[in-house]
């Protein structure tokens, strides 16, 4: 089954129970319970911003005083148990965009439920610039990345997902 058909799949029900601790009462009692429209608005603003290619925008994001990205490995490659926070996630995304000046981002589907959003984002840019190593192939490519995300106040402050880097890598050298 591909990502895509995965996220068609997942219940409303099995999304909260990830995120919250696997249905654990105790660990979901401290979150905040935010809406599932709140979720959607957060979400168009994570895209408006990427789609501007304005860093500065993702303050209006990502929280300053508690985002978790739990995706360790693709944000801090040196060292899998560091959390990442707004300032990594805005060197991140700067280093995409000068990568893919043209960058643009879209979702095809996603499925809110309170304080959660799970989301297949499509990526699409122009290689102009170095980007996992591989250097500017001047290359157009798509590829899609699948997040869970939690809303707290009108922020993102947790983030679980998955790129398709090896789609990405192999029109990059294809």
């Amino acid at each position: 089954m591909n990502r895509r058909n995965l996220v068609k799949a997942l219940s409303l029900g099995a999304v909260a129970a990830f995120a919250a601790g696997s249905g654990n009462p105790a660990a979901a009692a401290g979150r905040s319970r935010g809406s599932a429209r709140q979720s959607n608005q957060v979400l168009d603003k994570m895209i408006a911003a990427i789609n501007a290619h304005d860093v500065a925008l993702l303050d209006q994001v990502y929280s300053a005083d508690g985002y978790i990205n739990h995706q360790a490995l693709v944000m801090n490659p040196g060292d899998a148990t560091k959390k990442m926070g707004l300032a990594e996630a805005k060197n991140y995304f700067a280093a995409r965009f000068k990568a893919f000046p043209d960058i643009t981002l879209a979702t095809d589907m996603r499925v809110a439920s309170r304080d959660l959003i799970a989301a297949n984002l499509v990526w699409s840019g122009t290689q102009k610039d170095t980007y996992l190593g591989i250097p500017a192939t001047n290359k157009h490519v798509t590829w899609n990345s699948t997040d869970i995300l939690r809303v707290r106040d009108g922020k993102f402050v947790e983030h679980w997902g998955a790129i398709d880097f090896f789609g990405l890598v192999k029109q990059l050298q294809g």
